[in-house]
């Protein structure tokens, strides 16, 4: 009532079309409130439906025009795409480093061969250690048993002047070292088999036996070859004898045999040792101590 008698006294003085034209402005500004108030609690309902799913639209748009924001990927997708792209790049990238780092590498010469060479030339380099050595004679010059320790004692020893050889040939001497010590385990392993059927937890138990040895072996060989002979022919009496020589010519010829295999092998060519594998041994019924009564030998 108050609102429709002010509008008569506001415009009683106003032709009739003038009136009317006032009145529908007023009722039209009226009609614009109302609908701004109700979108207002429409968009505060829907706005956190639509602002999981849509990102970087305004409140408008998610509320009432989802069309529009079409062109707008979910987030939880677009993470994703970008993580993945994230990642993509972050491998080219560093496979392009890697790439880099290997040529500086070899530049150096600190990798000139490739693992599936040093593979090879670790297998017949170990194979270098056993075939071509004439084991029977050994056994009868040196006044060893003919057992299967006995062997592997030779071998050890072979291996041994071979680790000594590839300790100066960095990466690559390091990774075909590693390769001839696997494969005399698998040989070990085989070569036990063979000996007959024995349980595999014994077999087993006197390969870790074996393994232990051969570890403290090579440390022993490697103080007896920094140091004088006196010190390498207790290495060799201790692990290679095992205390069971009472001979000293017998030692005295395993330490000049040591002696010349190790300068033998530095004298070697460094590729047909890492390409091929290939080493040369020299006969111990070659190598003659400086004893004059031993010569024979």
């Amino acid at each position: 009532m108050l609102a429709s008698v002010m509008h008569r006294h506001i415009f009683s003085g106003c032709s009739s079309s003038v009136f009317s034209s006032a009145w529908k402005s007023l009722t039209m500004n009226k009609q614009i409130t109302n609908c701004a108030s109700r979108h207002h609690a429409t968009n505060s309902v829907l706005y956190p439906m639509y602002s999981r799913r849509h990102a970087g639209c305004s409140s408008v748009n998610r509320a009432f025009s989802p069309a529009l924001s079409c062109s707008h990927r979910p987030f939880s997708s677009s993470r994703q795409m970008m993580t993945s792209d994230a990642l993509a790049l972050a491998n080219s990238y560093s496979s392009r480093v890697w790439e880099r780092i290997k040529g500086l590498i070899k530049s150096f010469k600190l990798i000139k061969y490739s693992r599936t060479d040093l593979q090879y030339a670790g297998m017949v380099m170990y194979g270098c250690c056993t075939d071509p050595l004439n084991h029977l004679h050994f056994f009868d010059v040196l006044g060893l048993p003919d057992t299967f320790n006995s062997w592997f004692k030779i071998t050890e020893l072979h291996v041994w002047m071979c680790a000594v050889r590839l300790s100066i040939e960095a990466y690559d001497g390091k990774y075909c070292r590693n390769e001839i010590v696997k494969n005399m385990w698998k040989d070990v392993e085989v070569r036990s088999k063979s000996l007959g059927e024995a349980a595999s937890a014994l077999r087993k138990q006197q390969i870790k036996i074996l393994a232990e040895q051969f570890r403290a072996n090579l440390f022993a060989y490697d103080e007896g070859l920094l140091y004088d002979d006196k010190v390498l022919a207790g290495a060799l009496w201790r692990n290679f004898f095992a205390m069971q020589c009472e001979d000293p010519r017998k030692i005295e010829l395993l330490v000049h045999y040591v002696r010349k295999q190790i300068d033998n092998l530095e004298c070697q060519d460094r590729h047909t040792i890492l390409a091929n594998g290939i080493v040369k041994w020299i006969p111990i019924n070659e190598v003659k101590s400086s004893d004059p009564k031993t010569s024979s030998f």
